[in-house]
């Protein structure tokens, strides 16, 4: 059988940033290559926002709200926060690294060209997203919930995943033989998968659960 087809990445090059105060970022707002730091910050309101071109250090934010915003050719260095909403938003050519995002709340939202590497992850919500051309390496996740999300060239590599949640998800190109995965729920919907032998043997409990094959 073929490896399935690897993502595909253009590499991301940042122009000149001009740094910027917090106070100037609004809700709805463009900003262009800009970096922009925040520390010990209860909430940052911005919705609807456009970045890009940018880089973005935010330690010790509690709630990050980015929903409907667009964020574009951006890195996000060292995240450190607890609730990161960012529902039916885009987000392309978007390299996150290292850091801490406790919570993400992505329903709706569209990944493409997104790269996610050394970061811990708790539970992120990608329901009804449209994930494409994603990495996640050397990550830690608790629960990556693709419920009813449509997937194609995804790439787990060096990553420990807790509970994987893939009911009524379409997935294509999705190779997950670099992960460790602990739990599997909606493994009927594992069709257009990679996994290993080893991982079909994790998973075939569950699998059989579903299609209701009694093990003897």
């Amino acid at each position: 059988m073929a490896d399935p087809e690897a993502p595909r990445f253009s590499a991301l090059a940042l122009p000149e940033l001009q740094g910027v105060d917090l106070a100037e970022v609004a809700a709805g707002d463009a900003m262009d290559a800009v970096r922009l730091h925040a520390q010990d910050v209860a909430e940052l309101d911005w919705a609807g926002t456009t970045f890009r071109g940018c880089e973005v250090a935010l330690v010790g934010v509690r709630t990050l709200g980015l929903d409907r915003a667009r964020v574009l050719e951006t890195r996000l260095r060292d995240p450190d926060v607890t609730i990161l909403r960012s529902r039916d938003s885009l987000w392309r050519g978007v390299q996150i690294v290292g850091g801490r995002l406790a919570a993400l709340e992505l329903a709706g939202a569209t990944w493409d060209g997104v790269s996610v590497s050394g970061t811990r992850l708790g539970y992120v919500n990608l329901r009804e997203a449209s994930l494409a051309d994603v990495v996640l390496s050397g990550s830690r996740v608790e629960t990556l919930d693709l419920g009813g999300a449509t997937a194609r060239r995804i790439s787990l590599d060096g990553c420990t995943v807790d509970e994987l949640l893939l009911t009524r998800a379409t997935l294509r190109d999705v190779d997950l033989r670099g992960a460790r995965i602990a739990r599997i729920e909606g493994t009927a919907h594992l069709a257009g998968t990679t996994i290993s032998a080893e991982q079909l043997l994790d998973v075939a409990p569950y699998l059989a659960a579903e299609l209701g094959i009694n093990l003897g």
